[in-house]
């Protein structure tokens, strides 16, 4: 039991896998018209599901939180739909910053155009957070995630609370080495779990 224990706590965020599928469902293509029946109100799919379908001028835009159970976090998906309930963007985000890829799509749901948010990130955010985890400790809560870019290279800003007390890190994109570290000013309302 001591060595499996050692073990997990060896575990290198390298074992950590970033693969993860941004382009929308086929079923996210079109927006599902039973969802406007509850605009503007959160609705619960699933233990781990929760959406948001509110309209603003001629356009839908939807926002998904989804549980994700590797990292126990909540991941932020956003879609916005024209208003004949087609898909024309798709984003995901773990706070303010983009994360994975954006994708834009023309009236006949092609995509025009693919973002990659996490280029020149060799380390990605599931592995940063990872670290920031392992660093953090388990009583650490209210996880979010940014970009930064600290002594001219890209950086994980990740931000957490530890005893109701707010906390930084910043990582470094390409080695996972924690380059800063302290305690945030203020209060961060976009968070993840």
């Amino acid at each position: 039991m001591l060595l499996l224990l050692v073990l997990i706590s060896c575990r290198s965020y390298k074992s950590v896998s970033c693969e993860y599928d941004y382009f929308p469902t086929k079923e996210e293509m079109v927006l599902d018209s039973s969802l406007l029946n509850n605009l503007d109100q959160e609705v619960k799919i699933n233990d781990h599901t929760k959406i948001n379908v509110y309209k603003y001028k001629n356009e839908y835009f939807k926002s998904v939180q989804i549980d994700t159970l590797n990292l126990s976090n909540t991941l932020n998906k956003f879609i916005i739909y024209s208003s004949h309930k087609k898909i024309t963007y798709s984003s995901y985000s773990l706070g303010n910053d983009g994360i994975g890829k954006e994708y834009h799509f023309d009236e006949n749901g092609n995509v025009t155009k693919v973002i990659d948010n996490d280029e020149d990130f060799a380390i990605c955010w599931q592995q940063a957070l990872f670290i920031a985890k392992k660093y953090a400790g388990k009583d650490a809560f209210e996880w979010m995630i940014g970009k930064d870019f600290y002594k001219e290279r890209n950086a994980w800003e990740i931000y957490y609370r530890k005893n109701k007390t707010p906390y930084f890190l910043v990582i470094d994109a390409q080695t996972g080495e924690i380059v800063r570290k302290g305690l945030r000013g203020g209060y961060v309302n976009n968070y993840i779990k």
